[in-house]
């Protein structure tokens, strides 16, 4: 992706302004998150969608994500599956993004 000036985006420059980008839309749901939605929320979201829906098994999603380990790759999915598995953190709304 390029910028006006025809330059290559830098990663970091590109996600803060996804991220300021987020904030000003201002949504109900996210008063209820503990942390910030940023472009790095999407590359989880995008794993856990990817696994639920059958769409990739672990090792290809590893690749996807760009992971040289694969231990990387099962934290974005722990983390999910024991929110997922704990009712008591239900917060009334999709779990991908809570």
């Amino acid at each position: 992706m390029v910028n006006q000036r025809g330059n290559f985006y830098n990663p970091k420059t590109l996600s803060n302004q996804v991220t300021d980008m987020i904030k000003k839309i201002n949504l109900d749901f996210l008063q209820y998150r503990e942390n910030p939605v940023t472009a790095h929320t999407f590359r989880h979201a995008f794993a856990i969608m990817a696994v639920e829906q059958g769409n990739a098994d672990l090792y290809h999603l590893m690749q996807t994500l760009g992971h040289e380990n694969i231990q990387t790759t099962k934290i974005y999915l722990e983390k999910h599956m024991k929110r997922e598995n704990n009712v008591g953190t239900s917060c009334g709304c999709d779990a991908r993004i809570c």
